[in-house]
């Protein structure tokens, strides 16, 4: 039950920052508050080790920033997934190189589009 306060008020908090769509930064930030609110509150109470909560705060806050400023997500996040699925995706063969250099697919595209342009073919 002592956890449960602040895991309600961190969902509460979640929710209402996605239906207003606010942009990423300040909805992160705004719910980094409201769990530093919530747990301060469970620790004014004697529910809280501040040793185990400045620890959880410090990674949550190095995950926020991360995420959010662009630099340092394509720095640290994009660029080693991006390396890391280019290994493992298989290569392209020459009919989809040729494919791809032409920039078209013909009027197949056109099917598969599901509004195929009859005047077109």
């Amino acid at each position: 039950m002592n956890n449960f306060v602040p895991f309600a008020s961190l969902i509460a908090a979640f929710l209402v920052l996605t239906f207003f769509r606010l942009p990423r930064l300040p909805s992160s930030a705004l719910l980094l508050a409201a769990a530093a609110g919530a747990y301060g509150l469970g620790a004014a109470f004697g529910h809280a080790h501040w040793l185990v909560n400045a620890s959880i705060w410090t990674l949550l806050g190095a995950v926020l920033l991360v995420l959010n400023v662009g630099a340092l997500r394509k720095a640290l996040v994009t660029k080693p997934f991006l390396r890391f699925y280019e290994r493992i995706a298989p290569a392209l063969s020459e009919s989809e190189q040729v494919a791809l250099a032409a920039g078209t697919v013909g009027f197949e595209g056109e099917l598969f589009s599901g509004k195929p342009d009859w005047q077109k073919l």
